[in-house]
Order: structure tokens, then C-alpha cells, then sequence
């Protein structure tokens, strides 16, 4: 936040160090008022709504003729000024919206990438132990990691990364109308949850973990990516037809590289256990009948 501010400090300097009536400076006075973009869209990265609100308010009081900034006397002029405002709050709105979206999108990545590698590596290192597999919007090992993965593994650029987005997120939810938005995506969420999931993303550790898993995720997955073929644990995967975040290929490809799977794709997005509980508890189910006498004979799970 500090960064922002001196750039917005510094961007209103400039605009004031220019003579305001003097009609050779009118064309650049209208650039230097265009460069509170800049301040607004990284306000919106860094911090989210509440930031790009911050940085667009700052603008409009210099550029609205709050701030002992000249309010132009031509009706042209002002219908352009008040555009100028409008611009400010539409990229703000619009930008803090693109990356509330893009820092909960890396949040449950991250969920799917833990939890398919728990159960895959549990399996591979334990298999008397366990009798059958549920995997519900899986990520595939032998999928390649993605640019954004490995920036988020690195060991110099990833803490700071990860905290950012783990931060701005967290003051997302703060906000009434994003958390409605995310319990009209997971009802089974209660709105107390959220309250509680955005405290945790903006003061708890959640972010090292989640630098952890990516660091895991780029420097362990091969290793666990050529084992998958040995896997012979009976195996289901169930997953969404319109799941963006594991997409319907990536469990087709583990399906088909895992020697006793079962594929169950069904409609519904990524959130399968809130959206489709009756089919994700009926995978489960199906392989009671091979849970018991495991649990009766060997102890397993």
C-alpha cells in the first residue's frame, strides 16, 4: 500500500507542478491525469476491491476539483472530466472483479493439487493399508506444472507472491457482496465459514503452506508421475463436466494412466461435494463392500 501511495503522492505533484491555466499544458495535463490508472490497477492486484476503491476516490478528489485542482469553466471540458472520473471507477470495478477471481482461482488449485497428492502418494507408499481410492476433481501428475505453478514454487519469488494473493483474497471476502457470491457457488458454505476463511487468508499462515505445496508440486510430482502406473488400488474418479478449475481432461488422463480406474464425469463444476453430494457419497459407498473385511482382517482404511 505504501508503493501506491507514493505513486499516487508523486503523480499529483507532477499534475499541481504544471500551469494550470496556460493552454500549452492543457494536452499534457490530460496524460499525466490518465497515469492514476496505473496506481488503481495495482491497487486491484495487490489489494483488491477495497484498494482500487482507495486509489480511484484519491484520483477522483484531485481530478474532481476537490483538492484545489481547477474545476474547467467549458461544458466540453467538464463532460470530459467527468468521463476521465467514470474511466477511473469502471478499470477499478473491473480490475478488482479479474483478480478477486484469478486469487480465488489459484486458491483452489491449490486445494486440488494438495489433496490429489496426499492420496496418490498414500496410496503409492501404504498400499496395505488402503483398499480402494475416491478422488473427486483430481489434477493428473503426469500433467506438466504451468508457468504460474512455478512462480509460485520459486524460492525467492513465491513467499512474497503467494502472501499478496493469499492477503488480498482474504479482504475480498471481507466484502459483502463477493462473499454472496462465493455462497451462491458453494451453498453448503455458510456465510460464518467465509467470515472465518477470510481472517484465516489474511492473518494466518495459509499462504506457506500453500508456497509448501507448489514447491512439492514442481520438484515431487515427477517422481510420483512415473509411480502412477504401479498404483493398482481399485480407483475412482469422479469429476465435472464444466470443472475449470481440474478440467475434464486432466481426470480422463489420470483415469487412463492409473491400471484400475474407474471414470464417473457428471454435470456439475469443480465444487462437486457441495454441488453433487448424492454422487460423490455414492463413489464412497461403493466400496464399502471392499472396506470391511480389509478393516475386519488388516486393519486398514
Amino acid at each position: 500500500m505504501i508503493a501506491t501511495g507514493i505513486l499516487l503522492v508523486a503523480i499529483t505533484v507532477f499534475l499541481y507542478s504544471l500551469p494550470e491555466k496556460s493552454s500549452e499544458w492543457i494536452r499534457s495535463r490530460e496524460m499525466i491525469r490518465k497515469l492514476y490508472l496505473f496506481p488503481i490497477l495495482l491497487s486491484a492486484m495487490w489489494f483488491g476491491a477495497r484498494g482500487a476503491a482507495f486509489s480511484t476516490a484519491f484520483a477522483t478528489i484531485v481530478c474532481g476539483g476537490l483538492a484545489g485542482n481547477a474545476w474547467p469553466a467549458e461544458v466540453s471540458s467538464q463532460v470530459e472530466r467527468v468521463g476521465e472520473v467514470a474511466v477511473f471507477w469502471l478499470v477499478g470495478a473491473l480490475s478488482a472483479s479479474f483478480f478477486e477471481q484469478q486469487k480465488r482461482f489459484v486458491g483452489q488449485i491449490e486445494v486440488a493439487n494438495d489433496n490429489t497428492l496426499l492420496a496418490l502418494a498414500a496410496a503409492l507408499e501404504s498400499p496395505q493399508r488402503l483398499c480402494a481410492l475416491v478422488l473427486v476433481g483430481p489434477l493428473a501428475p503426469t500433467v506438466l506444472p504451468s508457468r504460474l505453478d512455478r512462480v509460485f514454487a520459486n524460492r525467492v519469488i513465491g513467499p512474497p507472491a503467494t502472501r499478496f494473493g493469499f492477503w488480498g483474497a482474504g479482504l475480498g471476502l471481507t466484502l459483502p457482496p463477493l462473499r454472496r457470491l462465493a455462497h451462491i457457488a458453494a451453498p453448503a458454505v455458510e456465510a460464518e465459514r467465509l467470515k472465518r476463511i477470510a481472517v484465516e487468508w489474511r492473518d494466518a499462515g495459509v499462504w506457506r503452506s500453500f508456497h509448501a505445496e507448489q514447491r512439492a508440486f514442481v520438484e515431487e510430482m515427477p517422481a510420483l508421475a512415473r509411480r502412477i502406473p504401479s498404483l493398482r488400488v481399485p480407483t475412482t474418479i469422479v469429476t465435472g463436466n464444466r470443472d475449470r478449475i481440474c478440467p475434464p481432461s486432466q481426470a480422463r488422463k489420470l483415469a487412463s494412466d492409473l491400471p484400475n480406474a474407474k471414470l464417473i464425469e457428471v454435470r456439475g463444476g469443480h465444487l462437486l461435494p457441495q454441488q453433487r453430494p448424492n454422487v460423490v457419497a455414492d463413489a464412497i459407498m461403493a466400496h464399502g463392500a471392499l472396506a470391511a473385511p480389509r478393516l475386519d482382517g488388516q486393519g486398514g482404511t
